[in-house]
């Protein structure tokens, strides 16, 4: 039932949120992008594919280790990223 922003608002979500993640180097910050990036939608395809990708670049840049969801883990991860749609943002 999760419904993304409009289209005219992501310019100006996505910049806030460079913006916010860039402020500080962290972990937190790292993981917000890859949540806000999925949620957002902010691209046509591959939202948290970008996301996770960008996630970990902020992770390494910051010297902590990159996120990877292994197979076994992928029903857990999908319950975990609906419920999070589910609940808000």
């Amino acid at each position: 039932s999760y419904i993304p922003p409009k289209a005219e608002k992501l310019y100006a979500l996505f910049q806030e949120l460079i913006d916010r993640t860039n402020l500080k180097k962290s972990p937190d910050n790292a993981y917000e992008f890859f949540l806000q990036s999925a949620a957002n939608q902010f691209f046509w395809d591959g939202n948290k594919r970008t996301g996770q990708l960008m996630m970990n670049g902020l992770l390494l840049e910051s010297g902590h280790l990159p996120v990877s969801i292994p197979a076994r883990s992928q029903l857990q991860y999908n319950q975990a990223m609906t419920r999070f749609y589910n609940t808000g943002l």
